[in-house]
Order: structure tokens, then sequence, then C-alpha cells
């Protein structure tokens, strides 16, 4: 028993309560792992433990079960197609958990990268798949209602910030930056349900406008350390200040109409993306 625990609940149950020394062991050696089951299976079959089970702990005769491929594959063929309820899915979990909690796993960067090599391009099985409308509408709808929670939400933030340089979204090469740019031009945004609207609107309500939470400052002045502004940004953004100081007025009261697209934007928000920055202007650069 320092070696082998029994896989009967019952027994181990009470070796924990009275100890391993309130029980006498008899071992028999076998040549074959085979051999050993055989023989505990006729075992059980002449003491006829099923039907004495105010003295036998043994509820099955069948001992211990070696699976052979064939076996494998009907347990599999059985269970395919057939999906879990959530009751299963949720003992899954939870069995998965904690044995996490007791057996943490920790991946070094050399197996990651390993991980990522051998399932990348071709050797990954998902490679070259279509992903039919039907699919996509059924993952869609799965996902709609479900939020992640605060402490998700900045667990994930943290882990991105801690990756730097390392950052997915800093590692994109010039041809695929090109080629989203080329797959997003044109097409305009998805116009918000009711519903969304509704929801930002009460989202909003209370706050005030302009000021921005403890949290909300802290989450924008984390991800804007270590980024520099150019030279000739830091100057045009001075200039427009000091312009709208000498009019009396604040950047935020004036509107401008953009020449390329038509569009009204405020000050600042038209110097970040229209004028010469407009998607027009670069859409025609483009073609």
């Amino acid at each position: 028993m320092k070696k082998y625990a029994t896989s009967s609940k019952k027994i181990n149950q009470l070796v924990e309560e009275f100890g391993v020394d309130a029980f006498e062991w008899k071992i028999r050696t076998h040549n074959t792992e085979q051999q050993a089951t055989a023989w505990e299976t006729r075992f059980l079959k002449r003491c006829k433990v099923l039907e004495h089970p105010d003295v036998w702990f043994n509820r099955n005769i069948a001992g211990h079960i070696l699976a052979t491929e064939e076996s494998n594959k009907k347990i599999s063929e059985y269970h395919t197609g057939k999906p879990k309820s959530e009751d299963h899915k949720q003992k899954m979990r939870e069995s998965r958990l904690n044995y996490l909690k007791d057996n943490p796993v920790i991946v070094s960067k050399e197996t990651k990268q390993k991980i990522s090599n051998a399932m990348s391009g071709e050797n990954n099985p998902r490679y070259g798949v279509e992903v039919s409308n039907e699919t996509r509408a059924k993952i869609s709808a799965g996902n709609k209602g479900k939020t992640r929670s605060e402490a998700v939400k900045l667990g994930t933030s943290k882990r991105m910030l801690s990756l730097g340089e390392n950052h997915p979204g800093k590692n994109k090469s010039e041809e695929t930056r090109k080629k989203l740019s080329l797959a997003l031009s044109g097409k305009k945004r998805k116009p918000h349900t009711e519903e969304t609207k509704q929801k930002i609107s009460d989202a909003l309500k209370g706050k005030a406008k302009g000021l921005m939470s403890e949290s909300e400052k802290l989450k924008r002045s984390a991800t804007l350390k270590g980024k520099m502004k150019s030279a000739e940004s830091s100057v045009k953004k001075s200039e427009t200040l000091k312009e709208l100081a000498g009019l009396g007025q604040h950047h935020s009261q004036i509107i401008k109409i953009c020449p390329h697209c038509g569009k009204s934007a405020k000050t600042m928000s038209y110097a970040r993306w229209h004028g010469d920055r407009c998607s027009a202007v670069k859409k025609l650069t483009r073609t």
C-alpha cells in the first residue's frame, strides 16, 4: 500500500480511517498482466462476490479490464457524435480544475515554441479547412450574451502588457498590415441595434462628460506608457491649441468638415482621422 492504492473508494476510506496496519495483505505474483487479470476474474467468480455483498467489497467480477485496440475503437465509435449534457460538462470542468490546483502545469518558453511549431501551417489539423456560414452562425449564437468578468479582463490586460515587444499586435509584418487594410477598406461598420444603443446609453448615464474613472485612467496610462509621439504630431497639436486659445474657444467646441469624405468631426478627431489622413485619400492612393 506504499506504492499501490486500490481502486476501491470504500477500502481507501477504511485505510485512511484505520491505517494500513489494520489490514492483512496477501500478494500473488504472475508472469504477465493478462495472467493476473484472468486469475482475478476466476477467483471472484468462484467466491461469488456479487451474491454476498455483506462479505465482499467487490462490485464486479471482471477484475482489471485490459483494453484492446478493438475495444477502444468500439468505445470511441459509440461516443462519437453524442453531445455531453451540461451536468457532465460541469463535472469534467470541476475535475480538471481540482486536478490543476494540486498539479499546476508550468510550460516553459521552449516547450511553447515547440508546440507552436508543431501546430503551425500544414501541421495544424484545421489547415485549409473552410468554415461554413452555418458553423459561423452557430459559433456566433453560442457567444452571444457572454461577458468576461473584470478579473478575466484585468488578467488579459496584464498578460498582454507583460509581453512588451512580443505582443502579437506588434509583430505583424507590413504585408499582413496591408492585407488587413485592404480587407477593411470601403467596409461600413455594422449599425448598432436599438438594444445595443440602449445598453450603451444606460452604461454612460450618470457619468460626467469628459471625465474618466480611476480604473479607466490607470488602463489608459498603462497602454500609453513608453509610447512616443512624433515631433510633427506634437507641433501640430500645439499649434492647433494655441490658435483656439487665441480665439477664446476650447477645441471640443470646434467642428470641421473633411473636404475628402464630407464628414464633420471635432478638431482633435479631425486632425487624427481626416484631412491628409482621411481614409478616402488613402483609398485613392492605393488605387
